[in-house]
């Protein structure tokens, strides 16, 4: 009876280290890049807008230089900060209701913009927003048109929402991250975490 406590004592051992380096092999393998590739963009990327050479309206533009202001007096300014480097674009998405939320084909406004000092800025014109909107956003630090996610699913890029929303297994609801929209001159931020 001792011999079989003592051979079960280490086997429970070899067990636990065996699980221990297997989290460690798919946290490794999931840090890298590009892992886990989809072609559908709505599922692989909820939320988050398709690259520039794919809009959702089947255009050559990502339907926003009719959007973009440049006196920032007369503009609302959308300003994307928390990006740990200036590699790649802010990948941004503007929705209208709880309808198209996360789904970048139906977004209202798609737009990409580089990155300086960690932070993106747009300005918009304030007649062609609604009164209501939400945005999503992300860093595509690889510039691959996509939000990388490692083998269990979990964004590697950073991401956020307007009004700091965070979803608890996935991405917030419209009315969480929508926000009313700003006078002329003003504007939000969007945390990426």
């Amino acid at each position: 009876m001792s011999s079989w406590k003592a051979n079960h004592g280490s086997f429970l051992g070899i067990f636990a280290a065996v699980v221990f380096l297997a989290g460690c092999l798919v946290i490794f393998v999931g840090e890298m890049p590009g892992t886990v590739p989809s072609n559908d963009q709505s599922e692989a990327n909820p939320g988050v807008p398709p690259p520039p050479s794919s809009p959702p309206d089947g255009s050559n533009s990502s339907r926003s230089n009719d959007l973009q202001e440049q006196d920032p007096a007369e503009a609302i300014s959308i300003v994307i900060r928390g990006a740990h480097t200036d590699q790649g674009l802010a990948r941004i998405a503007i929705y209208d209701s709880p309808e198209t939320f996360n789904d970048p084909t139906k977004a209202l406004y798609l737009l990409n913009t580089p990155l300086r000092g960690g932070r993106a800025r747009v300005q918009l014109k304030p007649d062609r927003l609604p009164e209501k909107f939400a945005v999503a956003a992300y860093h595509d630090t690889d510039d691959d048109g996509s939000l990388s996610r490692n083998l269990l699913g979990i964004p590697t890029e950073l991401y956020g929402f307007s009004n700091n929303a965070r979803g608890l297994t996935g991405p917030p609801e419209f009315q969480q991250a929508a926000i009313d929209k700003p006078a002329p001159g003003g504007g939000l931020f969007v945390e990426l975490q």
